[in-house]
């Protein structure tokens, strides 16, 4: 017999729970954003914004630039969603240019204060 953890599989309901939990924490790390640099906002602020623990936090993400990329991925692709085929391909790049206005503010804090290795080694991995 071999012994070790058994894991659960995730049900529907925990799924959910993850990305409400995401959700919450990205929405503090948007609020921390306004407020704070970039590289200077720590796990314990967006834990304690919307009342987590930080193991909750490790969880979800291994730290704040997989959540940071997280939130990006996850609202360009909502914005662009239904624009995928070639026929509607223009209205996506302009919804995907919209929200970057929409968020110019947030997306120049990161960018002027992150690593350029973390945006490398990002853009290494979707190109």
């Amino acid at each position: 017999m071999k012994s070790g953890i058994i894991k659960k599989k995730k049900t529907r309901n925990d799924l959910f729970m993850s990305n409400v939990t995401k959700k919450a924490l990205l929405n503090a790390f948007g609020e921390a954003l306004e407020v704070k640099p970039f590289d200077k906002i720590s796990i314990s602020d967006l834990t304690a914004r919307c009342g987590l623990t930080r193991m909750t936090f490790y969880y979800q993400f291994n730290d704040i630039y997989e959540l940071m990329i997280w939130g990006l991925e996850t609202q360009l692709l909502d914005a662009s969603k239904d624009c995928i085929n070639y026929d509607n391909w223009k209205i996506g790049y302009l919804r995907v240019f919209h929200f970057a206005l929409d968020r110019k503010v947030y997306i120049k804090k990161i960018f002027e204060r992150i690593e350029h290795e973390h945006l490398k080694i990002y853009l290494n991995k979707i190109v």
